[in-house]
């Protein structure tokens, strides 16, 4: 149970730790030697490139150099060595030619040449990481011989004072018990005793004062809140993302998972079942509004990277791993981990099993009455959205389609540079205009300036005359335009149409003429949108009038400068009455959701209803897809439990690999969070770290 494995973590003398086994020669290469050929020497002596025929990135190429000439490193002799010798620019070539190394970096290659050049070949560095103490089963140590045997209270006692003794050091006086109560109270509840209740354990002189104590504050409910907070610190809990750009983004269910964690150490749940509701409580409760699906929170509070679903899996990997395995992982999302024996084929394995899985909120009911309740306020919350969502939509119609009838002031807006006295970088401008629309105007034409666009071409062409030829130039422009018989250039017919009979007066007058044609085509398609809407038809994607069809994708297409998609939020576009009706809807939904009356949600997890194989990301980019790979757990910790996931997605199977007690890591980090915060410092010093690269 949770609340005594709190204490358990302090008292057991089960052996959860070991000194680390490290190799030397394996760290000094992996920390000062292979860094320095990595950044300096690989790029022209590597695999992809072997200037001069020389390559540095292996024992057999140092042995015998591509070029004939022999060793480049002599194991123990500094003076035989072409590499040091090179790097001292002592001799001819001296390397890098860009510049001498610093002297740490000379340094760190003269000592490896002189400790023989010992270079780990890669199984025995794979033999190694798995060997790692943390990676071993938990045993049961023989607990030491001390000399004042009358002075341990429990086994751990023993492994204690046997250290002092080793030191001819003494264990500390008793503390009186005003000390102990302030002591275990804090602990517990992170709360001081009472003065009343200091009085009465320092006369409560019964032997099983102490723990009629322990008892006492385990079963308050403060114990929870103090040790939740622990947990909730592990798990990256937050009520809100925090200030950004724009506004502060809440999570609301977030407190239901606090709840939840609370109510978990109040009740004495047990660690592993702890563990598996917090990963796939929906896999165990198999019900709609259960309670623990609360549990979830600990997956779906996290970062949300502008919705990047690989990096809010990799988000995912890193709270399970490093809060429950203390392990870090995020390196095998791009290559093999450098240290500890987890591959890119073991990440991608892990990744699979979130991949496609969707966030949503659901509401958490404890019994019938909750229900009806839950039920009225749900429907009273989808009518607001409803109001809420009709007016947006409303609203970006009269919003864009007014951006759209606008088209001349923004094309001259952009001939001139998107610059207008007193105005922002985006935002509306004196003139009426909205500046981010001008700037992705001035985007598209410069885009296509050195280039042919079948519509937009006359514009630029005329653009570029000076005023005082424009009257000279425009007629003979205007005449080949609408000629329109360029077989190699051909312009939109509809466009060079606009050019038939009396030329062009001006640029403005070339700015009104697209205009017209851009409403035209504007007024068409969203009368066709319309009409598909009132009577429930799927909407079209194209005009059938392939010049039209053209000149809607420049208004609508994605990217397009009038494309509502590219164009912002349509509330940073309403002002006045329509922005305080936009703000008075909105206020109404978000005063519903935070109502008293609001039932607790719960923010949990689907997984898709096929799960797509699962495939490795090629330097960690995911549109680059490579092999496919089973989902499963760590090899290096899963035994039987490392064979491949049958179950769906895998989460509930990944759930019982991390709580299974042939698990050697998760009891392991668990005790080692729990001795820290009892004794101020964990028995490892990284609580989040058990790889080779720990402090232990």
């Amino acid at each position: 149970m949770l609340a005594r494995q709190v204490l358990f973590a302090g008292l057991t003398g089960v052996s959860l730790f070991a000194p680390s086994a490290r190799c030397d020669e394996f760290d000094f290469f992996e920390n000062e030697v292979r860094p320095v050929l990595a950044q300096h020497c690989y790029k022209c002596h590597g695999a992809k490139q072997q200037k001069g025929g020389i390559r540095l990135d292996g024992p057999k190429h140092l042995e015998n150099a591509g070029d004939g000439s022999g060793p480049l490193v002599v194991p123990g002799d500094l003076e035989q060595s072409r590499l040091i010798q090179a790097v001292l620019y002592t001799d001819e070539p001296k390397m890098p030619p860009a510049g001498k190394l610093p002297d740490h970096a000379i340094d760190a290659l003269k000592q490896w040449v002189k400790k023989g050049a010992p270079w780990p070949a890669e199984k025995a560095r794979e033999r190694t990481s798995a060997d790692h103490w943390a990676f071993r089963p938990v045993r049961a140590p023989s607990v030491p011989t001390v000399n004042a045997s009358d002075w341990p209270v429990t086994e751990i006692d023993r492994f204690i004072l046997a250290r002092l003794e080793a030191r001819k050091l003494s264990p500390s006086p008793t503390a009186d018990r005003r000390t102990l109560i302030r002591r275990i109270s804090f602990d517990l509840t992170g709360l001081p005793p009472t003065e009343h209740e200091v009085e009465a354990f320092e006369r409560d002189q019964a032997p099983g004062a102490y723990a009629i104590l322990v008892d006492r504050l385990l079963a308050s409910p403060q114990f929870g809140e103090r040790w939740a907070r622990h947990w909730l610190d592990v798990a990256r809990y937050a009520d809100s993302k925090g200030p950004s750009a724009n506004a502060e983004i809440a999570y609301p269910s977030a407190y239901s998972f606090r709840d939840w964690a609370v109510r978990a150490f109040n009740v004495d749940l047990p660690y592993d079942q702890f563990l598996v509701k917090q990963i796939a409580a929906d896999h165990q409760a198999r019900v709609r509004n259960h309670p623990d699906l609360a549990a979830l929170g600990f997956l779906t509070l996290g970062r949300k990277f502008e919705d990047s679903e690989p990096d809010i899996i990799d988000d995912r990997l890193d709270v399970i791993f490093r809060g429950t395995q203390g392990l870090s992982i995020g390196c095998g999302r791009c290559h093999d981990h450098k240290y500890d024996p987890i591959s890119i084929r073991d990440y991608y394995g892990l990744y699979g099993v979130f991949a496609g899985a969707q966030e949503r909120d659901e509401v958490i009911v404890t019994g019938p009455e909750q229900r009806l309740k839950a039920l009225a306020h749900a429907a009273e919350l989808r009518a607001r959205v409803r109001d809420y969502e009709r007016f947006l939509e409303a609203e970006r119609k009269r919003v864009f389609g007014d951006h759209r009838r606008k088209a001349e002031q923004y094309l001259m807006a952009a001939h001139l540079g998107g610059k207008t006295p007193g105005t922002a970088a985006a935002g509306k401008r004196p003139d009426g205009l909205h500046q981010d629309i001008v700037t992705l105007y001035m985007s598209l034409l410069e885009g296509i300036r050195t280039g042919h666009h079948r519509v937009m071409t006359p514009w630029l062409a005329f653009a570029a005359l000076k005023p005082d030829e424009f009257a000279l130039k425009a007629m003979p422009l205007a005449a080949r335009f609408a000629a329109n018989n360029d077989d190699e250039k051909p312009l939109n017919p509809m466009v060079a149409q606009l050019f038939a009979g009396q030329p062009p007066a001006d640029l403005a007058d070339v700015a009104r003429r697209y205009g017209k044609l851009f409403a035209t085509i504007a007024r068409k398609w969203e009368k066709l949108i319309a009409e598909a809407d009132r009577t429930d038809r799927e909407r079209p994607t194209e005009l059938d009038n392939a010049a039209e069809n053209e000149i809607r994708q420049l208004i609508y297409g994605p990217g397009a400068p009038l494309d509502d998609r590219a164009a912002g939020e349509i509330k940073d576009r309403l002002e006045g009455e329509h922005r305080a009706k936009h703000d008075e809807l909105q206020r109404a939904v978000r005063d519903w959701t935070n109502d008293p009356s609001a039932p607790p949600m719960a923010r949990v997890l689907d997984d898709p209803a096929e799960p797509a194989p699962a495939r490795v990301f090629r330097r960690g980019k995911p549109e680059e897809p490579g092999e496919e790979v089973p989902r499963r757990f760590l090899p290096v910790l899963g035994g039987s439990d490392a064979n491949p996931f049958v179950d769906g997605s895998g989460r509930y199977e990944l759930a019982r690999a991390i709580a299974s007690k042939d698990n050697p890591l998760t009891a392991r980090v668990w005790v080692n969070r729990v001795w820290g915060h009892l004794v101020g410092r964990g028995l490892v010093a990284t609580p989040s770290d058990f790889g080779t690269r720990s402090a232990a």
